[in-house]
């Protein structure tokens, strides 16, 4: 792992964070700054801390990833990035759909009219949290 880490280093100097690196997490730190981490990361992270009950301010959001980098805790981070991902996936089927919407609602087919709110349901499910602080299902 010190021989990855030290070629990781000569290969990209200058980056804060080789681990993330190591472990194919490159992509969380998108740099030039040392705080600067994928913002869809940070909104996930915020996402999380507000499931708690835990301050989900920005700065919150980036110590709690800072932390788990240098915990090396991967599983933390990667179920976040996952869930930074389906955020993402879900805010761009949801704008699909509000630009489809473009078509007047009469003059869908009762088949689409019922595809369209199935798939605006289940968008509108991806983007909220679901769970509480206490691990409960959401209503």
């Amino acid at each position: 792992m010190t021989q990855d880490l030290t070629r990781i280093r000569f290969e990209n100097p200058g980056h804060p964070y080789p681990q993330l690196i190591a472990e194919n997490l490159g992509h969380l730190w998108v740099g030039p700054r040392r705080n600067d981490f994928a913002p869809a990361l940070i909104k996930a992270v915020q996402a999380h801390l507000d499931k708690y009950n835990l301050p989900k301010r920005q700065g919150d959001a980036i110590n709690a990833i800072r932390n788990r980098v240098l915990q090396g805790d991967w599983g933390w981070l990667e179920q976040r990035d996952d869930e930074s991902k389906a955020l993402a996936q879900a805010q761009t089927e949801q704008a699909t759909l509000e630009a489809e919407h473009e078509k007047a609602w009469h003059e869908l087919t009762p088949d689409e009219q019922a595809a369209r709110v199935a798939a605006i349901q289940r968008a509108k499910q991806l983007a909220r949290p679901t769970h509480t602080h206490t691990g409960d299902p959401t209503p």
